[in-house]
């Protein structure tokens, strides 16, 4: 189809496209477009696009002949649109400017907020914090499009002992505990635009990088996890001073490639997400100490310098065969 040099000249002054031909396993073979616009290094042919876009890791081989990743956070608030596609034969990744949909998508959630802050008026409970009709209505999500491949950050945060002392505490004593721990947990997910995806026991599963925010979700994932690691202690604190015993939190964090979408049956759907970052995640809160926060290399690899504070651990997450390296931060990094 011929489209008018007006309406190119349109398009391309709008979306600032940058293209990459790749082969299957991400070699990049050609490549064009504003580099600059968006900071992207200079590349080399024969070089994995992956080293260059580490959004793109994970995505290839691609399933389809077309995949469409949405307002994925890159660099210094630069956000874009990725679009993965075959035509002739050839593979092609191509990177628009979705800078004015993400503020768009930022109004919308300060609406959302604004309801969040009502709806603190009314004790919290563990439903109030999951994905809500209203919300979604809000957040533009089309739950009708079925499930979506999205570059996410998840969260596990883990309450350490919490079984044995359910077993050992009377149940208001366990209740209230488990009240204060989730509410310890919950806000700071909150306050760096999370999404509380479930709460199971002594623990509460979240997922950063749906919601438009102004930092990569990684980051985020790892602002709040160091958050909600304050909040327990302080929490831990107050009931070694009352004579209680004190309960410390585990967290883990994996970022990367997920499906998220609709999931359960005709009588009852929630949205929910799946992947191996979703796996690793738990198994990392599931090896994190108390006080620790583990990530993984991916998490790892975007944070500021690296993530200096942080200290590389070698270990087996259940499940794999072989150890890999993860990345531990405790309060005393910070000292």
């Amino acid at each position: 189809m011929d489209y008018p040099d007006s309406i190119l000249a349109y398009l391309l002054d709008r979306l600032h496209p940058v293209y990459f031909l790749i082969d299957d396993q991400g070699t990049i073979l050609s490549w064009g477009g504003a580099l600059d616009d968006y900071r992207i290094p200079a590349p080399q042919k024969g070089m994995r696009i992956g080293d260059l876009l580490f959004f793109v890791e994970g995505l290839l081989p691609m399933p389809d002949n077309h995949l469409v990743l949405e307002c994925v956070e890159w660099r210094d608030g630069i956000v874009v649109d990725v679009h993965l596609f075959r035509d002739a034969g050839r593979l092609w990744l191509l990177l628009t400017d979705a800078g004015p949909k993400a503020q768009y998508q930022r109004r919308v959630q300060q609406q959302a907020n604004a309801m969040q802050l009502l709806g603190d008026a009314h004790p919290p409970t563990p439903a109030a914090h999951m994905f809500k009709d209203a919300t979604r209505g809000l957040l533009d999500i089309d739950v009708r499009q079925g499930a979506q491949r999205r570059t996410l950050s998840i969260l596990f945060a883990s309450i350490r002992r919490f079984t044995w002392f359910c077993e050992h505490a009377s149940p208001a004593d366990g209740f209230d505990t488990l009240n204060a721990y989730l509410a310890a947990m919950i806000e700071p997910v909150l306050e760096y635009s999370g999404i509380v995806d479930k709460i199971v026991g002594g623990g509460v599963m979240a997922v950063f990088g749906l919601l438009p925010s102004d930092g990569a979700s990684a980051a985020l994932a790892v602002a709040a996890a160091k958050a909600v690691i304050e909040k327990t202690r302080v929490e831990a604190e107050n009931r070694r001073q009352t004579g209680n015993l004190p309960l410390t939190v585990g967290i883990g964090i994996a970022t990367g490639p997920v499906v998220w979408g609709m999931i359960g049956s005709q009588h009852r759907k929630t949205m929910s997400v799946t992947g191996r970052p979703v796996n690793l995640a738990a198994h990392l809160a599931h090896q994190a100490a108390g006080q620790e926060l583990l990530i993984d290399r991916t998490t790892w690899q975007v944070l500021p310098a690296n993530g200096l504070a942080f200290t590389a651990r070698r270990l087996t997450p259940r499940g794999m065969d072989r150890p890999i390296t993860a990345y531990s931060w405790t309060m005393m990094h910070e000292n």
